[in-house]
């Protein structure tokens, strides 16, 4: 079976001068760049690397009083809010094994594995903060999510027989895959499309 995370970390970023400005009702900029890609395990002294990339951008602004707030339990105003715009970017992957990098520690320097609900948190503390730094000035906040599926070699001359179920054709060495939550799993660009009509597997309806 094929091994897959998704590294990510949240930090401020500067606002255009002409848009930041003290404001009658300061907003606050969440924006989130998203990347996919596949990559080959090192098998028997191969180099393995990275395939197929595709990303994509997700922009959404607030009202930034919530995030005022130094509530940091899931029942906080910004906790849903949070939670929403994340729901809102259909993300063609699960968030079940996340890794957070600490950017106050270095980009690499700390990785915890944390649940989606535990991401919200770390993202909405790092809003929270920015907010309460900035005053009555516009905040952004940049999200940066990179999904890692690693396929090895040997996993595909033993599953002669996968197909992706969407496009009916057969997961070859180079194709990039996208593992849903219930585990099945599909070439990127087919569930990619689905998802943005039915947001379910195509085989067992999760």
């Amino acid at each position: 079976m094929s091994n897959y995370y998704t590294r990510v970390f949240a930090i401020p970023t500067r606002v255009p001068d002409d848009d930041d400005e003290s404001l009658p009702q300061p907003n606050v900029i969440l924006s989130c760049h998203v990347q996919s890609y596949c990559s080959l395990s090192k098998v028997q002294g191969g180099t393995g690397g990275r395939i197929c990339e595709r990303s994509f951008s997700y922009r959404a602004e607030h009202p930034s009083t919530p995030f005022a707030s130094r509530d940091h339990s899931p029942s906080s105003p910004w906790w849903a809010i949070v939670s929403f715009m994340m729901e809102g970017m259909l993300l063609p992957f699960p968030l079940d094994r996340i890794q957070w990098l600490d950017m106050n520690a270095g980009k690499y320097a700390s990785r915890t594995c944390m649940t989606r609900d535990e991401l919200v948190s770390e993202i909405a503390r790092v809003l929270s903060r920015e907010v309460n730094d900035k005053g009555r000035k516009r905040t952004k906040v940049m999200v940066s999510m990179t999904h890692v599926v690693t396929v090895s070699e040997s996993e595909i001359h033993e599953s002669r027989e996968r197909h992706c179920v969407i496009c009916a054709e057969e997961i070859v060495m180079g194709d990039q895959l996208v593992r849903m939550h219930c585990s099945h799993e599909f070439h990127h660009g087919c569930i990619e499309a689905r998802l943005k009509i039915h947001q379910t597997c195509p085989l067992c309806r999760c």
